[in-house]
């Protein structure tokens, strides 16, 4: 059994909250987050919201907001095109 990585952050909104639906109608929220790590640095996260919960992030939430997140981290591989 895979394990997962889970992540509790705190942070404000670094954008207003982007509504977007799959090709089946299902509803995905995105928005990136500023984690403050002192001395005028912070950390950016792109946070991705699906479901129910992201049509009312979507109504709820600002851009400078105070918000929470805990969920399952997921990391992404690039590899450049050259």
């Amino acid at each position: 059994m895979q394990k997962k990585n889970i992540e509790t952050l705190f942070g404000r909104l670094g954008n207003n909250p982007i509504l977007k639906y799959t090709k089946d109608g299902k509803p995905v929220c995105e928005f990136n987050m500023a984690i403050d790590q002192g001395e005028d640095k912070a950390l950016w996260k792109k946070i991705c919201v699906w479901g129910n919960l992201a049509e009312r992030c979507k109504k709820v939430l600002k851009k400078g907001h105070k918000i929470f997140v805990h969920g399952e981290n997921k990391t992404h591989d690039y590899t450049n095109k050259e």
